[in-house]
């Protein structure tokens, strides 16, 4: 049994980015050889640890030009190589990597050092050679510690920045397939690191009173222990509003697990007994231009929420006035006629975009602010008996507050 505190002089951190590195270059299908050589390289590079300086902050390096280096990331990669968010996620920095040590004519003939050196071209060939035992050390504990719970799961990386673990690869690989085309993929596998900033991002604004100081630019983040994003289950798309895609997803086991709440309509999640196709052959993946993950996972929704939400709200008042009810909380009861039917939902009525759309008429505006909306959301989870009566108590919980 492996040690799980240190491997070859590295600790389970540094350990879990090799993982991510040789996850990635077995989706490129670099094999074991190309794995070793991504690991290698960032031992080199960065020992293992993804940090946000280089040799500018060190030691005062300049590039030939004489401008500072800006080297950050496990590979050390420079400003050309992409964003700064870009290069300080391990399976994007990784891919960028093998994306052009693919491209160096005879790599896999090479000596290690010498291919590596070819892609990063710094001043010392044989640099990354001392790291080759250690990289295989490394390499050879992971599936130990996976097998153990120890370590993150296996992540298969269909094109930078989408990535699940393998049976939920292969079903989005079907998927895919069906669709005929990429599906938009705004965030798929989050290593534990990522979660925990967004995650702390959004309690740092809710404790804040929801001050627009501090709202970070992506939507709401769980405990990563509690995320499926974390365990490369989890899959934030925008399709969600392609006619047809929500149903397409669900038949391939990707399942919308929070559709009641207006700002988690972009999340699936995959159920493996859900895949009515899990056990067809899983295709070689959908041509695609690569698709480069965003910053964040912050989703195009909410211009859609609050046009639904407004039409909504017109023709909540037109029932009414037909009925001859009176204009006050308990409206909803009466629009049994599905005002604020989401289609995408089958028929799902939304408890956040009824409150808003009520909130429309009764004096606070169209647009709820965020600490309204939990309590909304909140009050709508654990309020059950009818989606009318869920409406009415979250709504009449806003007013009275």
């Amino acid at each position: 049994m492996v040690d799980a505190t240190r491997i070859a002089g590295y600790d389970l951190d540094q350990v879990g980015n090799a993982a991510i590195i040789a996850d990635v270059a077995r989706s490129m299908s670099l094999g074991e050889h190309g794995a070793l050589l991504g690991v290698m390289c960032a031992m080199g590079e960065s020992s293992l640890r993804n940090i946000d300086y280089g040799d500018w902050e060190t030691n005062g390096v300049r590039n030939p030009d004489g401008t500072p280096t800006t080297s950050i990331g496990l590979f050390q990669q420079q400003a050309s190589w992409g964003s700064v968010p870009d290069r300080m996620k391990p399976a994007y920095a990784s891919w960028r990597f093998f994306d052009a040590l693919g491209k160096v004519r005879g790599w896999r003939d090479l000596a290690p050092t010498i291919a590596i050196h070819r892609v990063q071209i710094n001043a010392d060939p044989d640099h990354y050679a001392k790291y080759e035992t250690p990289a295989r050390a490394v390499l050879a504990a992971i599936p130990d510690l996976r097998a153990r719970g120890i370590m993150a799961p296996t992540i298969v990386w269909l094109r930078p920045g989408v990535g699940y673990t393998p049976a939920a690869a292969a079903s989005m690989r079907r998927l895919e397939a069906d669709l005929g085309r990429a599906h938009d993929c705004n965030s798929s596998y989050r290593d534990y690191d990522e979660q925990k900033r967004m995650f702390d991002a959004w309690n740092r604004y809710v404790n804040s009173g929801y001050d627009p100081r501090y709202k970070p630019n992506h939507s709401r983040a769980i405990d990563p222990d509690k995320s499926m994003h974390c365990r490369g289950l989890a899959d934030d798309s925008d399709d969600w509003t392609t006619p047809g895609y929500i149903e397409l997803a669900a038949e391939h086991g990707w399942i919308r697990t929070a559709a009641n709440d207006p700002s988690e309509r972009h999340h699936f999640e995959y159920q493996l007994w859900n895949d009515k196709h899990r056990n067809d052959p899983a295709p070689a993946g959908v041509d695609a231009t690569p698709i480069a993950p965003k910053e964040w996972d912050e989703m195009a929704t909410e211009a859609e929420v609050k046009r639904a939400a407004k039409e909504a709200a017109l023709e909540a008042v037109r029932e009414a006035n037909r009925a001859d009810i009176p204009r006050g909380v308990y409206i909803w009861t009466a629009n049994r006629g599905g005002a604020l039917v989401d289609p995408n939902v089958g028929g799902v009525k939304l408890a956040g975009e009824e409150a808003e759309a009520a909130l429309a008429i009764y004096g606070r505006g169209p647009e709820m602010n965020d600490r309204q909306f939990d309590v909304a959301l909140n009050l709508a989870d654990r309020l059950a008996e009818t989606q009318a009566a869920r409406v009415a108590k979250a709504l009449h919980a806003l007013q009275e507050g």
